[in-house]
């Protein structure tokens, strides 16, 4: 495997050992670009530790002699029918503007490719980014580079400042802690019920969401 020098940063596949960096530039971006900071340690994990997911086919870092991480991007190409590909990308923000994002897009739309053959002939493969409306340089790359929106998503939130009633639920309802082996399957059932006409929805069999939900 060759890798790319630019500068004094080089871009490799993401190794176990860049996750606290990666954890530091995810971060700094969310303190810098969206104003709240954030630990992601455990979603990365959860990433990386997926069905179908391999780091050092499905990521690629941009790292500074002394190991830290500048720049980060990953490919979810999990689906077993390869026609959802999502990815995910984040630069430091006091290195933007240097190139690093076109260049992890650029492998980003490559990684991308390799789901194509693999997808059921005919198939359309879609490759799909969400990108914070913070972002403005973020979404000028994208636009750039061909991308378009075709979806808003919106995060709401409130202050709990004052007491909240006890909840009134229906007769027959009964409200309990989740419990992993006696709900895990009744739950996969429902979350399909209720998702299966959602935008972008790909159908599996139960049995692959069973384990990916078990996970």
């Amino acid at each position: 495997m060759t890798k790319a020098h630019h500068h004094d940063w080089i871009y490799r596949p993401a190794i176990r050992q860049d996750i606290d960096p990666i954890c530091r530039l995810i971060d700094a971006y969310s303190r810098i670009i969206l104003g709240t900071p954030r630990d992601p340690r455990r979603d990365v994990i959860l990433t990386w530790e997926q069905p179908r997911f391999e780091p050092e086919r499905d990521t690629r870092v941009a790292v500074l002699p002394d190991g830290e991480v500048i720049g980060y991007a990953e490919v979810e190409d999990t689906l077993p029918t390869h026609v959802r590909v999502g990815s995910w990308l984040r630069v430091r923000p006091d290195y933007h503007g240097q190139g690093i994002a076109q260049e992890l897009l650029a492998w980003i739309e490559n990684r991308a490719q390799a789901a194509v053959p693999l997808a059921p002939d005919h198939a359309r493969v879609a490759l799909s980014h969400g990108v914070p409306a913070e972002d403005e340089a973020m979404q000028a790359l994208f636009s750039e580079n061909g991308f378009r929106v075709i979806r808003n998503f919106l995060r709401m939130a409130i202050e709990l400042d004052h007491e909240v009633p006890e909840p009134r639920w229906p007769d027959g309802i009964q409200v309990r802690t989740f419990n992993l082996e006696a709900d895990l399957e009744e739950t996969v059932h429902a979350y399909r019920d209720a998702f299966q006409d959602h935008w972008g929805h790909v159908h599996v069999s139960f049995e692959e969401d069973l384990a990916e939900w078990d996970h």
